[in-house]
């Protein structure tokens, strides 16, 4: 699915849940089930819920200036994020974070730069080529060329290897960045 989808304030959490709990696997593009997950437009400061302990918000100051945070401290993760600048990350790229318990990933993260908005943005396992998991990507209402995307465990089935990639497309399912993720040494 290429574009946004629009839900009310409402729903918006229960689908950004719904869209996690899903542990979507994509073909990548190119293949015949290749296939996007939609753009999740959302408010400014809007907190979407990722999973049981994060939520995501993103903000109108800066550049590409997000907060992912614990529900219950997601007001004042939003009231430190509005004193910074946000990403600065160049046109057509992404940027990539991720989150570790007990040296397994449980959160990949991150911004996205682009001019339209991407029709997906997956997480490839090292060795695979022909298929990924699913990231929602989530940008600001009336607010376009920006955004930030999510995976959690849910996501993946907490077994994602400790080397992937995070593989972003554009309109027309052309790779328009990537960002190759190794574990720290």
């Amino acid at each position: 699915m290429t574009g946004s989808t629009r839900f009310s304030p409402a729903r918006r959490s229960l689908v950004a849940a719904a869209c996690v709990a899903s542990a979507a696997v994509l073909a990548m593009p190119g293949t015949a089930s290749a296939g996007g997950n939609g753009v999740l437009e959302v408010a400014a400061y809007e907190a979407v819920t990722i999973d049981e302990e994060h939520v995501i918000g993103l903000l109108p100051e800066g550049r590409q200036n997000y907060v992912i945070s614990h529900p219950d401290g997601f007001d004042e993760a939003v009231e430190q994020a509005r004193q910074l600048v946000g990403d600065d990350i160049r046109r057509n790229s992404i940027s990539a974070g991720v989150e570790s318990v007990d040296g397994e990933t449980t959160l990949v993260y991150g911004a996205w730069r682009l001019d339209e908005k991407p029709s997906e943005i997956v997480i490839v396992p090292e060795g695979v080529t022909d298929w990924g998991f699913a990231a929602q990507p989530v940008t600001l209402e009336d607010e376009p060329g920006w955004g930030a995307y999510y995976a959690s465990a849910e996501t993946f089935g907490g077994d994602l290897p400790e080397r992937f990639t995070v593989v972003a497309y554009d309109e027309n399912h052309e790779v328009f960045d990537e960002i190759e993720i190794t574990p720290w040494p």
